[in-house]
């Protein structure tokens, strides 16, 4: 697993975020305001983080992650890779919109 992005770079920029895990690329959203609605509506209503990421990564980059993540393992390290890229960690909550 690597990220390609610095959280406090793609922080200060407000842009999306690369992750690259097992050969391929996923880009993230860094922004409550480009969070997808079902993203959002994942984390309010509480969805496992699979859930979570699928929503997050959308259709297309969700197909990749079904091809390359066999494991609830593997799934739980690219959720870590996704949350340390957009600058959250296990002890981060999500964004306020307010």
């Amino acid at each position: 697993m690597s990220t390609t992005d610095d959280p406090r770079q793609t922080e200060a920029t407000g842009g999306p975020a690369t992750v690259e895990f097992r050969g391929e690329k996923f880009t993230v959203p860094t922004e409550y305001a480009d969070y997808p609605i079902g993203f959002i509506e994942a984390v309010s209503d509480d969805a496992p983080a699979a859930i979570q990421l699928r929503e997050l990564l959308g259709p297309e980059q969700w197909a990749k992650v079904r091809e390359i993540c066999t494991t609830g393992r593997d799934l739980n390290d690219l959720t870590r890779a996704v949350s340390e890229v957009r600058g959250l960690d296990a002890g981060n909550s999500e964004a306020s919109s307010a």
